[in-house]
């Protein structure tokens, strides 16, 4: 290097920067960052430094584009130019897009079925229907198939004849074994699959038979009123008999019964027709059934049960007058929450058929209808008379209050008789009856 040309270090040069100057002016712009200042470093005045110093930028408004004012991805307008705008480069246009952005959708809440609460009580209704019919059906296939395994039984080991005469009550039994097979058979085939039901159910033994106590007057008023009335359904059963018998039709043949001639056969005839029929079929029917149909009303309980009790019997003679009784018993269960005063207008009942055998076989035919007829003037008097005292003393007992339910009584019945098992087991005492009628024709 010539020395001419060599500086002092200690003396400035007058020669312009042609470099620095013949670089044009650029604009400020708010988006320079950094200013570039060149100057000669104190340290090294000899070589030529770019000092880089970080200037502050006036804030910057964030201005939404106008293109899309619904723009909330973070990008931002051009201040200078508020129609364009200022994204990364990495990013295409979003005015250039090829599909509009989606609309907002309405909100659906969530859907759950929610079945009708009618329908929900309808279908419970059918189910309980369908327990008892179901209760029904089991009751007389096992009271059917005991008592014939007590005939067989019996025909092995010679106590009757193998084929016995259709004509004989006692069907080749004596009075005393007749009335040893009808309570077994009441025993083994009513009871205890009662009480099995009733175990493998949810239901405990106070709510099924309850026992609440009662006065011994009004206990006493109310059993006189059930057997009057049940000697009034008596009537009744009595004049549908007269009608069959008008076309020829004898639905109380096969049927009849003879008491017995020793103390013991009339001893062995109360226990088996009056005490044992009594208490079972109280406990199957005013406990089991009835505590199964009220939760859907009394009413429509004691309807039911009634209808349930008197397809029990199994022959056309029994069940109106069965069913009239069933209404009694079931009523007079539901107005005093207790099973003794069923229990006793049933033993009440059965005694009384009792009572009408021995005489019509005692006296003659003029003098036991006689007496048959002061006993049922005289009982339905005195019932009357507990009636009336009862509506005094105790009229809470005939109070029927509406039953709050959706549906009416009707619709309820209606479903109890479409119910499957209720339609097989009125097919099956349908056809049992007719099988006894025709074997005893």
């Amino acid at each position: 290097m010539n020395d001419d040309l060599q500086l002092n270090n200690n003396e400035k040069t007058d020669i312009p920067d042609t470099a620095d100057s013949a670089l044009p002016d650029l604009p400020e712009t708010p988006n320079n960052n950094f200013n570039l200042n060149l100057k000669k470093s104190e340290s090294e005045p000899d070589s030529d430094l770019l000092d880089l110093k970080e200037t502050k930028q006036p804030p910057v408004q964030q201005n939404v584009s106008f293109n899309n004012p619904g723009n909330t991805s973070g990008f931002t307008g051009n201040p200078q130019n508020p129609f364009k705008s200022q994204r990364p480069p990495c990013y295409p246009p979003q005015n250039n897009m090829r599909y509009a952005p989606a609309a907002a959708q309405p909100y659906y809440p969530p859907y759950y079925y929610r079945p009708d609460p009618k329908e929900l009580e309808r279908m419970d209704v059918a189910q309980c229907a369908s327990s008892t019919g179901k209760i029904t059906i089991i009751l007389l296939v096992v009271m059917t198939a005991i008592a014939i395994l007590i005939e067989v039984v019996a025909a092995f080991c010679g106590l009757v004849e193998k084929v016995p005469d259709v004509s004989d009550p006692y069907v080749g039994f004596s009075p005393m074994g007749f009335y040893l097979y009808e309570g077994l058979a009441s025993l083994a085939g009513i009871f205890i699959p009662s009480f099995i039901i009733l175990k493998s159910s949810k239901r405990t033994l106070s709510d099924t038979l309850p026992f609440k106590p009662i006065k011994g007057k009004d206990l006493l008023a109310v059993v006189m009123a059930g057997i009057s009335l049940c000697m009034v359904a008596q009537i009744v059963a009595v004049l549908i008999q007269i009608n069959f018998n008008l076309f020829g039709i004898d639905i109380y043949k096969g049927l009849d019964t003879k008491s017995g001639t020793g103390i013991f056969d009339l001893i062995m005839s109360t226990i088996c027709t009056a005490v044992i029929p009594a208490l079972v079929e109280e406990f199957a029917y005013r406990g089991l059934v009835l505590s199964i149909l009220r939760k859907h009303g009394d009413m429509f309980a004691v309807v039911g049960s009634a209808f349930l009790f008197g397809m029990l019997h199994g022959n056309f003679a029994q069940i109106p007058f069965a069913f009239v009784v069933g209404l009694i018993l079931a009523y007079v269960r539901i107005k005093t929450e207790s099973m003794l005063p069923g229990i006793l207008i049933h033993f009440g009942n059965n005694f009384y058929a009792v009572t009408a055998t021995i005489l019509s076989e005692r006296l003659p035919e003029e003098y036991g209808n006689a007496i048959e007829g002061v006993l049922i003037i005289l009982l339905v008097v005195i019932g009357f008379a507990s009636i009336y005292y009862l509506t005094k003393n105790k009229k809470e007992l005939f109070d029927i209050s509406p039953e709050k339910t959706l549906l009416t009584f009707g619709e309820k019945i209606k479903v109890f008789f479409s119910a499957g098992t209720v339609i097989a087991c009125i097919v099956i005492l349908s056809l049992m009856s007719i099988a006894v009628y025709a074997v005893s024709k």
